[in-house]
Formats: structure tokens, sequence, C-alpha cells
């Protein structure tokens, strides 16, 4: 008989207390509990059943937990033997689990997919615990978030505290059946920034006057300067404030800052960036945002402003103490990079779409998130063949990006991105194979209707929101989250580009310029700086293979035949 409230400690008190067992088989399979809790990171409190274990003994078996093969093995046949003996659930909870009250609000919700997907965690944690809807608070959701952390597998409990929470409010919005109890959104960023209503007016009109000079629409400008385009103004604009928030913090009054030139005083340059040391808890060389951030106050004073040069000394002088990004990846991204050099990891990589169309195809009860796989797998596709940045991946229009030529029977794809959405201003085309766009028409035909909420405005990754493309945090996290789980690497989506680059020069070393042309970078320099660094270790490898070479070759002919 199944226990849903079996946990791993309760797991442990009835081995001990089992007359049945030998005192070595109580050893052996305590043993096996105590450290699958371990490597997993959570605690005895977590409940005990098959799907949770199975999920734990996943993520162990992509190594790196300081198990070995045959430990894991003994782990997993002791644990096994315990959850069967002792009736932990072999099954997920289902709808016929929830409690009247519980079950009437899923009945109520069970055409959007998204208030079922978002919510369903919820219902089934109070419903266990005898929580009504109505009972639902600040405190009960609280220690909703705390049994995430400590009782289940789940990786972001934050983000899912406050997803559960914003829908919460959503579904008292839209459904008569719901609680009318609205619940705090909880916000777990440390915010420096002030919204923009809280400066003076002054400071507001400079700003605008700064995006319009710099966009250079007045021809007539004298000194106009190198027009910037809309995507770098909306950034400097953030940087302004985020720089005028910190010297408010640091003691500024805010109606003091009636202007731009405020932000570029020597005296509260220092004192911005003494603070925002002390906030960040450590060395401002490490956080790259800061160098960025100071580097366009010297645009600010050198182009707009116009400091005397004295004060810009001064500006200029921080930037160089502040850089220290090298040109070139990252140690995070070099380090990203190097699971790859595994021609196993490389093998699941390439073959993530097919893993997750299998995956999906399995759901046929559950459409939705059929759908979702779906989409994370052309995701995969398209990045693998056309590593596009995030944004650009994230708002691909069925009209603007792609061109459908060829025959009904045979049709080809061109997936274009127009020089306007490209960050160096470089047009972008791909010719899509196949393979790819067969999976594109069986998406288009009977996943992605199912994904669209409201009005349809014809993006390939459609959003919550209705009209709107699925937001590219949202779509990073998902396909992130995919390829943690079944290649075991943790990546972010703009190493894809990287990874283009790293298989086509350890296919065709030193071929640079197709690389270029692939990326879309302007210049072969800039691909260098990144992608030269490989024809080390390329180097290395084939040295490593004639290696292996000779030795065969000497085995083979005998020592005396081996000439140089």
């Amino acid at each position: 008989m199944n226990n849903p409230s079996l946990t791993f400690e309760a797991l442990l008190e009835r081995i001990s207390a089992d007359d049945d067992l030998s005192s070595g088989r109580k050893a052996n399979v305590s043993s096996a509990i105590r450290s699958f809790v371990k490597a997993t990171g959570k605690t005895p409190q977590m409940p005990a059943s098959f799907i949770t274990t199975r999920a734990g003994l996943a993520v162990l078996g992509r190594g790196g937990h300081g198990l070995s093969s045959s430990r894991l093995a003994n782990i997993r046949s002791d644990l096994k033997f315990a959850l069967e003996r002792y009736g932990a659930p072999d099954r997920a909870p289902m709808r016929s689990d929830l409690s009247p009250a519980w079950a009437i609000l899923r009945d109520a919700v069970n055409d959007d997919p998204h208030f079922v997907f978002g919510l369903s965690r919820l219902m089934h944690w109070a419903s266990a615990r005898g929580i009504e809807p109505g009972r639902i608070s600040d405190t009960v959701l609280e220690r909703f978030r705390s049994d995430l952390e400590d009782r289940t597998f789940a990786s972001n409990t934050k983000a899912i505290h406050k997803g559960v929470c914003r829908l919460w409010n959503r579904a008292a919005k839209v459904y008569e059946a719901w609680p009318q109890v609205t619940v705090s959104v909880p916000w777990y960023r440390r915010q420096i920034s002030f919204s923009w209503e809280a400066f003076p007016a002054s400071f507001l009109d400079d700003l605008d006057r700064y995006c319009h000079f710099m966009s250079g629409d007045d021809i007539f400008a004298d000194n106009a300067p190198t027009p910037r385009r809309l995507t770098t103004l909306q950034c400097h604009r953030e940087q302004f404030r985020r720089f005028a928030s910190l010297l408010v913090r640091a003691g500024i009054p805010m109606e003091e800052i009636t202007e731009l030139s405020v932000l570029i005083r020597p005296d509260n340059i220092k004192a911005a960036l003494e603070f925002y040391q002390e906030w960040l808890g450590g060395d401002l060389r490490s956080h790259p945002s800061v160098f960025e951030m100071v580097g366009t106050l010297r645009v600010l004073g050198k182009e707009y402003v116009r400091i005397p040069e004295d004060h810009f000394r001064i500006i200029d002088n921080y930037c160089k103490r502040l850089r220290s990004r090298k040109p070139g990846f990252t140690a995070k991204n070099r380090e990203r990079l190097r699971p790859f050099g595994d021609p196993q990891v490389r093998f699941r990589f390439l073959n993530l779409g097919s893993i997750l169309r299998k995956e999906a195809l399995k759901l046929t009860t559950k459409p939705f998130k059929q759908a979702l796989i779906m989409e994370l797998a052309l995701a995969h596709e398209i990045e693998l063949i056309a590593p596009l940045r995030l944004k650009n991946l994230a708002q691909l229009h069925l009209e603007k990006n792609f061109r459908w030529q060829g025959t009904k029977k045979r049709p080809q794809v061109i997936l274009t991105i127009p020089p306007d959405d490209v960050k160096n201003r470089q047009p972008l085309d791909y010719q899509l194979t196949e393979p790819i766009v067969r999976q594109i028409r069986e998406y288009l035909k009977t996943y992605r209707p199912r994904l669209i909420s409201g009005e349809d405005g014809g993006w390939l990754f459609p959003g919550a929101l209705s009209g709107q493309p699925k937001h590219k945090v949202t779509l990073s996290g998902q396909l992130v989250g995919a390829v943690q789980r079944h290649v075991g690497v943790r990546i972010n989506v703009h190493l894809y580009r990287h990874l283009a680059g790293y298989f086509y020069l350890g296919h065709s070393p030193g071929d640079y310029e197709t690389v270029r042309r692939l990326l879309g970078h302007t210049s072969v320099a800039t691909t260098m700086t990144f992608y030269a660094e490989f024809d080390g270790l390329f180097a290395r490898r084939r040295y490593a293979s004639l290696l292996d070479d000779m030795r065969r070759d000497i085995s083979a002919k005998g020592n005396h035949e081996t000439r140089f």
C-alpha cells in the first residue's frame, strides 16, 4: 500500500525497526539512502517516492558527484528494495488525489495550460497537507517555497515560488470560482535602481536630449557624434539610471541630480563606485558591467557634456583600472566549452533534438507539455544550424524571418535576420536543412497552436501574453534546462555560437573566414580574437593522434622496420 507521506528520514527509521532484516542488510540500505540524500544535496525530510528518487538518480548518473559506477548501481538497487518494501508512492500525483475544493479549482482552469502547469504543484502540495484554497496566504506560500527547497529536486525554487504567486493573483481575476485572496509576489533580487518617476523632471529632459543628440537625427547639430542605434541608447539610459541611483544611495540627495553632468563630477564618480564596491562585496573589476557603465560615462563626458580635459582623464583612468575582461572568451565560457571535448557529451548534445522529440511523443495525455518540449527541440536544432543570438532566436517571426521556396513536396526555407535586428548590422541568412524544414512544418501544424494564448502574433515561439513572443529569459531557461537534463552540462544559449566555431575549427583548423561568415562577425580579426586559442588545443590533439598512429604502426611492422 502506497504511503504518500513517507520521507527518507521515516524510511531510515523503518529500516532500523525492521526485525526481519539482518544487521548487515540494514547497514547497507541505510548507507545507500544517506549517500543518495547527501549526493543530491537534499534533506532527509524529502518525500521518498519512486518519482523523486528516479529524478535524483538521473542527475547522479551524469557524473560529477564523486560516486563510482559500481557504488551508484548499489545505491540504485538498495533504494529500489527499500521503496518497494515500505510502500513508497510509485506514481506522480493525479487529479483524483486532490481534495474536493482543489479539484473544483483544477477543473476551472482545465482549458488553460498555463494555469494548469503553473499551479498544479501548489494544488497537490496544499491538498496533501489539508490546506484548503481559502487558506492560501503569504505564510502558506512561504512554507510551500521552503518545502520546494528541502523536499524536492526543483532547481529554481525561488522562480517557481514567484511564478505561483503571480498565477494565483491572475487566476483570482479571471475565474469567479477562485478565492479572492491576493498574495504578495516576492522580489528576490536586491534592487539598486530607482524608478524613472523618482528622478527630477529636468534630469529626464536632459536624458531625452542626450538620446536625440547621440542618435544623429539632427544633421545640423554642431560636433555631431557617430550615430548610435536605438538599442545602444536604451542601454545607455539604463546605465545612467543605475549610476544616478548609486549616487542617491551613496548619499547625494535625489533633487540635486538635475542633469546628466552631475553624474560625471569627479567626487560623485568616486562616491558612487565606492558605494557600489561595498554593495557588491568584492572587487569591481570582477564585474564587467561596471566597466561598461563607466565607459558610457566616458562617452557622456567626451561627446555630450564635453567636460574639461583634466576631468576627462579622471574618467579615462577609472576605465583603465576597471578593465578586467581581456578580449576573447571569459573564464566561465572557456570552462563551459571544456566538456565538449568528450565525444559522449558531443554525441548527446548534437542528438538532443531527437532525444526531446522522443520524450515528447510519449506525453500523449499532456498536449501542452508535449508541445513545449517539441518547441525546445526545434529551438535547439535551429541554434545548431543557425547559431543566433538569444534575442534573435526568441523573436523569430514566421513572416519576417522565414522565406519559403521550392515546391510543396520539397520546400526549402531560408532563415533570414535583417541588418536592423543584428547587433553589428550584418545581415544573416541560413539555409535550413530538409529534416529541420520537416520539423518546422510538423511543429506549425500540430504543436505551435497549443502554445498560443489569445491572439496569434505570428511568432515562431509564442509567449504566455496574447500576441507576444516568448520572453528570451524564459526560452533561455527552458533550453538550458533541457541541455542540463539530457546532456549533463551547464551552458548558456550564447554558447551555441561558440560551439559552432569550436566544432567547425576542430574539423577545418585555421578556416576563420568561414566561421566569420557563419557567425556574422564584421571582421576576421574579431573571429580570431575568440577562436585562435583553439589552434593550440587542436594541434595538441592532432599530435596525440599522431603518436597513437606511430605506436600502431610500430606494433604492426616491428621496431626494426620503422624509419623517420
